[in-house]
């Protein structure tokens, strides 16, 4: 049984890393794509859904604690909550719609760079 103290940051850092892992894979399994915005999209998308985490209720005398927030929909899903469900998915669909625009604002950066090269040399 995990202690609610060091314990949970112990499962955190082992499940970012399993995480980390899976989007790695994800890269390698993508380079084959032929369309850069596909895969961008893909991984954006992957990230986005792994790593937004969700605010569980209080623990008597620990406080309160974060799980991922794919996982917590689910679970409220099943339950029979949608509207919880729903709340869960909101942070979710936030953080994938603000790595979008950072991703696109990178690409749109990048391709003036490349542009004003070309046109130096």
């Amino acid at each position: 049984m995990l202690e609610l103290g060091n314990d949970f940051y112990l499962t955190w850092v082992i499940y970012l890393l399993a995480v980390l892992c899976a989007l790695l894979l994800l890269w390698k399994l993508s380079a084959g794509f032929k369309h850069d915005e596909l895969r961008s999209l893909l991984q954006i998308s992957a990230l986005a859904i792994l790593i937004t985490p969700a605010q569980l209720g209080a623990v008597e005398g620990h406080g309160s604690y974060w799980a991922p927030a794919f996982i917590t929909a689910i679970m409220e899903g099943l339950g029979g909550d949608g509207g919880a469900a729903l709340g869960r998915l909101l942070p979710m669909l936030a953080l994938l719609l603000v790595l979008i625009v950072v991703s696109l604002v990178w690409k749109l950066y990048r391709g003036r760079g490349a542009n004003s090269v070309a046109k130096d040399g």
